[in-house]
């Protein structure tokens, strides 16, 4: 895995979503129609960010901000 340095402005967190599985059982689920998963995991936070913490899980809304996808991943 590549090391990046990302900086997290203001009220901003960054989260990362759980691998989607791609069976279920012995059927292979299209990509388009997965589900998106709700729980995250703190990656990083803004500097105006005082009550979550990295590491730390929790729920997220459907639709909460944009999706960025990364070199590998």
């Amino acid at each position: 895995m590549k090391v990046i340095n990302i900086k997290v402005l203001g009220k901003r967190v960054l989260l990362r979503r759980p691998e989607i599985t791609e069976k279920i059982g012995s059927i292979i689920v299209p990509e388009r129609h997965r589900a998106r998963p709700q729980e995250a995991e703190v990656i990083a936070v803004g500097d105006l960010v005082t009550d979550i913490g990295v590491g730390r899980r929790g729920l997220v809304g459907k639709c909460a901000g944009p999706d960025i996808k990364m070199d590998g991943g």
